[in-house]
């Protein structure tokens, strides 16, 4: 038997070094980088990440900027002006709009608790199900629009799907950091599982002959 803290596994009846687990610990956290204004400050407002640094232009004035600092200071998160081609180096070639931030990964949720939760509000669950969208921009889109029009979560498979990675929050303008977002293995099982709990299911094909508009 093992208990589990934060990835890291130790088997019982053996004592903990709690200063090297710490340390191990801090650099075992997965980390990437954010981009952009939108993805850096609604990630700032769903507090569902952990901020490390955030990065800004050094002399570069905006109000959108100063609202992030704001944000920041707010959180304690420290806040490192550099110059446009640091921040190219730490950001990749992307457009950044002077703005990035170190932060711990994505938080995806597990499937069961994005479907009780869905299922537990007055009205019917709004689960939204992705199949075959490996497109980052494409994922991005349909998460963006998914956040206005209130769906409770999405699904997406393992494999033939985008991840949500910083690109997909950059074109999702922040939605992605709202969004409650889980990883199957196989669509079809969930499909058959919300069916039996009583849940419509409405399917859409782009090429399909009748448009719903």
């Amino acid at each position: 038997m093992s208990i589990s803290i934060r990835g890291t596994t130790q088997p019982l009846g053996l004592r903990w070094d709690f200063q090297t687990t710490s340390k191990r610990i801090i650099q075992d956290v997965k980390i990437e980088i954010i981009y952009g204004f939108h993805p850096v400050y609604e990630a700032l407002r769903a507090s569902r990440r952990t901020f490390q640094e955030i990065y800004i232009i050094e002399q570069k004035k905006s109000r959108r900027i100063e609202q992030i600092v704001l944000a920041a200071g707010r959180k304690n998160l420290p806040v490192r002006k550099v110059t446009r081609a640091t921040l190219q180096t730490i950001a990749g070639n992307v457009s950044h709009q002077g703005i990035a931030a170190r932060v711990t990964l994505y938080p995806l949720v597990d499937i069961a608790d994005l479907v009780e939760r869905a299922q537990s509000g007055s009205n019917p669950a709004f689960i939204l199900l992705l199949d075959n969208i490996v497109d980052p921009h494409n994922l991005g889109a349909i998460l963006r629009t998914a956040v206005c029009v209130g769906v409770d979560g999405v699904i997406i498979p393992k494999d033939r799907s985008a991840f949500p990675t910083p690109a997909v929050s950059k074109i999702s303008s922040g939605a992605l950091e709202y969004i409650r977002l889980a990883q199957v293995n196989n669509l079809v099982r969930i499909i058959q599982m919300l069916k039996e709990q009583g849940t419509w299911i409405v399917g859409l094909d782009q090429n399909a002959a009748d448009s719903i508009f």
